[in-house]
């Protein structure tokens, strides 16, 4: 992605774009530029009903000012900058919710930002996934107990029944981790 246009060439990435995530996790996205002496944007969030919180982490050797949703970062002359997005979603997102991170932003690679604003923007979609690694063990212990109904009582064999079915109905149909974890 080419931002401005001079000797040097700035570039922009997104790490990862798209990030698949559980409730209650912590996804890092990294906001990457390289070859700049001055940025200035502000990070924007779609989606904030799954967001328990956002914190702006610039690099190590960040010497610019961040408030809020807004970094302003300048240098004497052109280099790498980072800042990495950590976001927090709420333990009651479902599978299938979704955010999006977009920073809205202008870069220089004189440290002088142009009189006539140049806006560029990358995004970072979190989209809400759940966990069935248990469940999964748990079904594929169930399919071999198929064929042997005989070996139980009907009571515990409907039983057994009953929760399979609920089982294989979460696997489907749960919308949150909550309810594959307690199937």
């Amino acid at each position: 992605l080419l931002i401005c246009s001079s000797i040097f060439t700035a570039t922009a990435s997104v790490i990862p774009p798209v990030t698949e995530t559980e409730a209650g996790k912590t996804v890092t996205i990294d906001f990457s530029y390289d070859n700049i002496a001055g940025i200035h944007g502000t990070f924007t969030t779609t989606g904030d009903d799954i967001i328990e919180s956002i914190e702006i982490v610039p690099d190590s050797d960040f010497t610019g000012t961040q408030k809020d949703n807004v970094i302003a970062y300048y240098s004497d002359a052109p280099e790498n900058f980072v800042a990495n997005i950590k976001v927090v979603v709420k333990s009651t997102a479902k599978k299938g919710d979704e955010c999006k991170v977009v920073f809205e932003y202008e870069t220089t690679e004189n440290g002088k930002l142009p009189t006539t604003p140049s806006y560029e923007y990358e995004e970072a979609i979190i989209k809400i996934v759940l966990d069935y690694t248990e469940l999964d063990k748990q079904l594929d212990d169930a399919k071999t107990y198929e064929g042997k109904e005989d070996k139980y009582t009907e009571d515990s064999w409907d039983a057994f029944v009953k929760a399979w079915e609920a089982a294989k109905k979460a696997r489907t149909d749960a919308a949150t981790q909550k309810e594959v974890d307690d199937v």
